[in-house]
Parts: C-alpha cells; structure tokens; sequence
C-alpha cells in the first residue's frame, strides 16, 4: 500500500522556548524591560512575544513590582529608615 503523506500546518513553526531562554524572558519582564529590548535580546519579533508569550509578559512586571515592595518593606522595618516609612506611608 502507498502510504498517505503527513500534512504539515501552514505557516511557520511555533516558536519554543528551552527553560533557560524562558527563565530569561521572564527575568527581563520582572525588571520592566520594554517589548522592543526583550525582542532584542531574545531575538524573537515583538509580535511573536506579544502573541505566543503574553501570559509570562504580563506576570513578570507584577512579580518584578513585588520584589521592589518587599525591599522597600525590608527597609523601611528592619532597616529602620524613616524616609522609607514615609515613602510608604503615602
């Protein structure tokens, strides 16, 4: 019997994203890095990141401004600093 080829999708193939290359992406959102420096440095359209990556875009500045309120609250209590409590206050 003649075997029926396989039909390939259109278009091109879906980006995939090994661990590292995703801890990155992720570590670039959480620091605000805009879509056009994360496209650069991960050398993937800004399209592409918008379209196949949104999920992480959108949860990395929310983890990032987290991290920055947790050290402002470490110094503000433990550290003591009366500048950080006001900042804080308002």
């Amino acid at each position: 019997m003649d075997e029926i080829p396989k039909k390939r999708g259109r278009g091109r193939p879906k980006i995939e994203l090994n661990p590292e290359q995703l801890d990155q992406l992720e570590e670039l959102a959480s620091i605000n890095c805009s879509l056009a420096e994360i496209s650069a440095v991960m050398k993937v359209s800004v399209d592409t990141l918008g379209r196949n990556f949104a999920e992480v875009l959108k949860s990395g500045p929310e983890r990032g401004k987290c991290s920055l309120k947790r050290a402002m609250w470490k110094k503000a209590i433990v550290e003591n600093s009366a500048v950080m409590q006001i900042w804080l206050s308002k």
